[in-house]
């Protein structure tokens, strides 16, 4: 394999996976009917409409320092529980 294949291929799979996780997001913030569900293309911001969508708090961001690892799994899987729950979700 020559240096650019090695240097391109996981480049396209980083930005593959971006794109997916950022469509996925913004699919979820429709169905929430959570505003702004473009932050899910803008990093930081994704974090922000990740607790909109959980029902937490913005302030919620200045732990992520702190817990990085805590609350975007801790958001992830509230995220997960309010879209089979069924119950709509008011902002």
């Amino acid at each position: 394999m020559d240096t650019f294949t090695i240097g391109f291929v996981p480049v396209l799979f980083a930005v593959a996976a971006y794109v997916y996780y950022s469509f996925s997001l913004m699919t979820i913030a429709s169905k929430t009917s959570t505003a702004n569900g473009w932050f899910a293309w803008v990093p930081f911001l994704n974090l922000y409409l990740m607790c909109k969508i959980a029902g937490r708090p913005g302030w919620w961001l200045m732990l992520v320092p702190l817990v990085n690892i805590i609350v975007p799994g801790y958001l992830a899987f509230t995220d997960h529980e309010v879209m089979t729950s069924g119950r709509p979700i008011h902002h």
